[in-house]
C-alpha cells in the first residue's frame, strides 16, 4: 500500500496544473471565451462546453492553456497565479511575502502571452501601487515574448511600463500624451527593440515622438492619424526614407504647411507595398495630386484612398479632380503591380475610368460611393473586360446598378472571380433567350453574389425572380451564396439557383 502511495503525485496548492488553470482561472476564461460569446447566458454555456472537454480529453487542457495566454487585456489572469492576490475595499493587493515557487509560476504563464491590448478592468477595480512595485522589483522584462502592445488610453501607463522589452515589435499609441509616447520610445530604444509596426492615433502636439520614432529604422508598418500641428516636409522626408517601410497609412492631419513642390517627382517611398489614406476632402483636394506623383515606389501592390465619413466636398470639381489624380497614378507607374484599389467617398465619372483598364494584374476592386452611372455603360464594360485577373470587385453607388449587359461581360471577360457585390437595377430583366440558354457557355467559377439596396422603390414579382435565377444560373453555374441586403426577395432567387443547379447534377 505505501509503494501505492508514494506514486501519487501532489501538486501544492500554488502550482497548478494546465486543467486548474483553465478551469479555475475565471479572468483567463473569461478573456478567450467572451470573443465567442456576448452574453452571460452563452458565456456560461462555453465555460460548461470547455469544462467537459477538459475533463474527458487528457492533452486539451496543456494546449488550450498555452493558445488562450497568447492574448490578454490587462494583468488580472497573470495576479491571481499569487495565492495571496485578492481584491479588498475595490483595490486588487497582494499582501505578504510572494516565494520563489509562487514567482515561478507567474513566470511560466508570462512567457505565454504574445499579444497585450490594455482594457479596463473588469468592475472598475485597480491595482495598489505596491502590486506596480511587486512587479518592477521582480525583474524585466515581465513578459519575455511579447511581440505586440496597444495602449488606447492613458490610464494604464504603469502597466505598460512594465510590459515595455526588446522583443517588441508591434507597438499601438492611442491618445497617449507625447511626454509618455517619448518615454516609451526611449524604453524601448534602450533596450534594444526592433519595431515593424508603429500606429499613432490622436497622440501628439507636437512632434519630438514622431521623430524618436523615425529612430526605428526597421520599421515596416507606420500610421499616423490625428497627428498634431507642425507636420513639415523635413518630416515627411524621414518618414518616406525609412529604409524598410513597406506601408503607410495617414489622415494628412496638419500638412497644411508641407510643400510638395520641395521634392522631386517620384522621389519618396521607394520601398512602399502599401499605401492608405483617409482624410477629409479638403486634404485630398489640397495634396492627394502632389503626394501621389511624389511617391517613387516601384512594387506598390495595394492602394486605398478614401475621404472620410460624413465628409463633405466644397464642388464637384474637387472630388472628380481627386478621382481623376488616382487613376492617372495608378495607370502609368503601377501598371504592372497593383493587385488591389480601394476608394471610398470620392464622385467620380466613367470618364477618367479608362487608366484602370491599364491595371491588367488587379485582384480586387472596391469602389464605395464613387461611380454615379449605369456599370451597363461603354466606357465601364471597355475597362471591365480588361480585368481578367479580377477576384472580388464591389461597386456601391447611387445610380451605378449592375444589369443583365454588365453580368455578362463579366462571366465572358473575367474568369477568376469569386465575389461580386453591387446594386442590380430595379428594371425588369428581359427573358432569357432559349438558343442563348441552350448555347455551351464558359463554366465560370464565381462563388458569391451580394446585393446592396438601391434607395428606391424596386417592384418584385415571380416574372422577376424567375428570370432572375435563370440568368445567374446560366452566367454562373457554381453559385453557392446570393445574399440581398435588405430584401428577402433574393433568398428565393438563391433557392431557384440552387434547384437549377440540382437539376443539371441529376441530369449529367
Amino acid at each position: 500500500m505505501s509503494r501505492k502511495k508514494s506514486r501519487v503525485a501532489h501538486h501544492p496548492p500554488q502550482t497548478l496544473t494546465a486543467r486548474d488553470q483553465c478551469l479555475r482561472n475565471q479572468d483567463l476564461l473569461q478573456e478567450i471565451l467572451t470573443f465567442g460569446a456576448r452574453n452571460p447566458a452563452d458565456l456560461m454555456s462555453a465555460r460548461r462546453t470547455l469544462y467537459s472537454a477538459a475533463l474527458t480529453s487528457k492533452v486539451f487542457s496543456g494546449c488550450a492553456v498555452r493558445i488562450l495566454w497568447r492574448r490578454l487585456s490587462h494583468l488580472l489572469p497573470l495576479l491571481r497565479l499569487l495565492p495571496t492576490f485578492r481584491l479588498e475595499g475595490g483595490v486588487y493587493i497582494v499582501p505578504g511575502l510572494v516565494t520563489e515557487e509562487e514567482w515561478a509560476v507567474v513566470r511560466r504563464y508570462a512567457a505565454y502571452v504574445r499579444d497585450i491590448e490594455f482594457e479596463p478592468y473588469p468592475g472598475g477595480v485597480s491595482l495598489h501601487p505596491s502590486v506596480y512595485v511587486l512587479l518592477a522589483m521582480r525583474g524585466r522584462p515581465l513578459f519575455p515574448n511579447l511581440r505586440r502592445l496597444a495602449l488606447l488610453t492613458t490610464d494604464y501607463v504603469a502597466e505598460m511600463l512594465l510590459c515595455l522589452s526588446a522583443g517588441v515589435k508591434s507597438l499601438t499609441l492611442e491618445s497617449v500624451s507625447g511626454v509618455w509616447a517619448q518615454t516609451f520610445f526611449d524604453r524601448l530604444v534602450s533596450d534594444g527593440a526592433h519595431l515593424s509596426y508603429l500606429s499613432f492615433w490622436n497622440c501628439d502636439r507636437s512632434n519630438p515622438p514622431l521623430l524618436n520614432s523615425i529612430t526605428f529604422q526597421t520599421l515596416k508598418v507606420l500610421e499616423l492619424y490625428g497627428m498634431g500641428a507642425g507636420f513639415t516636409a523635413a518630416h515627411l522626408t524621414e518618414v518616406a526614407s525609412l529604409p524598410e517601410l513597406q506601408s503607410f497609412a495617414t489622415d494628412m492631419a496638419a500638412w497644411d504647411n508641407v510643400e510638395f513642390t520641395s521634392f522631386a517627382r517620384q522621389s519618396l517611398f521607394q520601398t512602399l507595398t502599401e499605401l492608405k489614406i483617409i482624410a477629409i476632402p479638403a486634404r485630398l483636394h489640397r495634396n492627394i495630386s502632389d503626394l501621389l506623383s511624389a511617391v517613387g515606389a516601384r512594387d506598390m501592390q495595394s492602394l486605398s484612398i478614401g475621404a472620410v465619413m460624413g465628409g463633405r466636398w466644397e464642388a464637384t470639381t474637387h472630388s472628380a479632380a481627386v478621382f481623376s489624380a488616382i487613376m492617372r497614378c495608378i495607370g502609368a507607374p503601377w501598371a504592372t503591380t497593383l493587385r488591389h484599389l480601394n476608394v471610398l467617398h470620392i464622385p467620380g465619372s466613367h470618364d477618367d475610368l479608362a487608366p484602370l483598364g491599364q491595371v491588367t494584374g488587379l485582384q480586387s476592386v472596391s469602389l464605395t460611393h464613387v461611380l454615379h452611372e449605369p456599370l451597363s455603360d461603354a466606357r465601364a464594360l471597355s475597362v471591365i473586360r480588361a480585368l481578367t485577373n479580377l477576384r472580388t470587385l464591389e461597386i456601391d453607388g447611387p445610380g451605378a446598378e449592375a444589369d443583365v449587359t454588365f453580368l455578362r461581360c463579366l462571366a465572358e471577360h473575367c474568369p477568376a472571380l469569386r465575389t461580386l457585390r453591387v446594386a442590380y437595377t430595379a428594371a425588369p430583366p428581359p427573358a432569357l433567350d432559349a438558343a442563348a440558354a441552350a448555347a455551351p457557355a464558359p463554366y465560370h467559377l464565381l462563388e458569391e453574389l451580394r446585393f446592396i439596396p438601391l434607395g428606391r422603390g424596386d417592384t418584385w414579382n415571380r416574372t422577376k425572380i424567375t428570370r432572375l435565377a435563370q440568368y445567374f444560373d446560366h452566367f454562373f453555374p457554381a453559385l453557392v451564396a446570393i445574399r440581398g441586403e435588405g430584401h428577402l426577395w433574393w433568398e428565393e432567387v438563391e433557392q431557384l439557383v440552387f434547384e437549377c443547379q440540382d437539376r443539371r447534377r441529376r441530369t449529367s
